[in-house]
């Protein structure tokens, strides 16, 4: 842990499997939480422990625009199941868990998602860069994970390859 006249963080960078062996709540956090994302089986244990550390009134922001509801951002998650064949994101990363007022944080990670479709007779993974900055909350008791969970959760990434590759996914189907 470092400190600086602004406040208290947390530094990792490495692998994904190496933010469960930290101490770090905020990092706790994401290790469930990309768990839970990455999982296409959205009935999967990972897949329903976000229920558990995403307040219900939490939201989701990508690139600045309108904030979406957890019940809206199911809704996706559970159409990639029928399209990817695999989604996952893949070190290294590099985050921060920034201890905020109140007994917050505000936990912020680069990392990279890979993105294989269903359609894609190539099976070729489709790479985009991301960050995403996460703002955890004390957590009703039994819920969140290290008493702590999401709020507000906002992503920013380039869809640009993955919208590539479904138009020429498309264009294949129509030839």
């Amino acid at each position: 842990m470092s400190k600086t006249s602004k406040g208290t963080f947390t530094h990792y960078s490495g692998p994904l499997s190496g933010l469960s062996a930290t101490k770090s709540p905020g990092f706790l956090f994401l290790a469930t939480y990309i768990a839970g994302i990455d999982a296409l089986d959205r009935s999967s244990p990972a897949a329903r422990k976000l229920h558990e550390i995403l307040a219900p009134t939490a939201t989701f922001t990508n690139n600045g625009g309108d904030s979406l509801p957890l019940s809206k951002v199911e809704l996706m998650f559970g159409q990639r199941q029928g399209i990817l064949e695999r989604f996952e994101h893949a070190f290294p990363v590099v985050t921060w868990d920034l201890v905020a007022e109140g007994g917050g944080r505000t936990v912020v990670i680069e990392c990279a998602s890979f993105t294989v479709f269903k359609a894609d007779p190539k099976k070729e993974k489709v790479k985009v860069a991301e960050c995403l900055v996460v703002k955890l909350e004390p957590a009703p008791k039994g819920k969140g994970v290290a008493g702590l969970w999401a709020t507000e959760l906002r992503v920013y990434m380039d869809f640009g390859a993955i919208h590539m590759k479904g138009k020429e996914l498309m264009d294949l189907v129509k030839k």
